[in-house]
């Protein structure tokens, strides 16, 4: 099972959400990290819509729920992350 916690809340932009998401990533067992074995931010990143539906992180919606003053930069990044699938 996973446990989630809540990050410091951060200020609005594009950096702020690569770093709330790492921030719920840190939280998910067992630690997959950036430098382990040719494992990337970006990797890490590219997890997050996997671990939100088993239920480790917080999904899109409840991620805009907790953190409606970045709204557009959450949009912004997740649609940005649809298309490039």
């Amino acid at each position: 099972m996973c446990q989630t916690i809540s990050p410091q809340q951060p200020t609005r932009g594009s950096r702020e959400v690569r770093e709330l998401l790492l921030d719920y990533l840190q939280t998910v067992p067992p630690a997959r990290w950036p430098g382990a074995d040719g494992v990337t931010v970006e990797d890490i990143l590219l997890s997050y819509p996997e671990l939100a539906v088993a239920g480790c992180v917080p999904n899109q919606g409840e991620l805009l729920d907790r953190h409606p003053e970045l709204a557009d930069a959450l949009q912004d990044y997740f649609d940005r992350k649809t298309d490039r699938l």
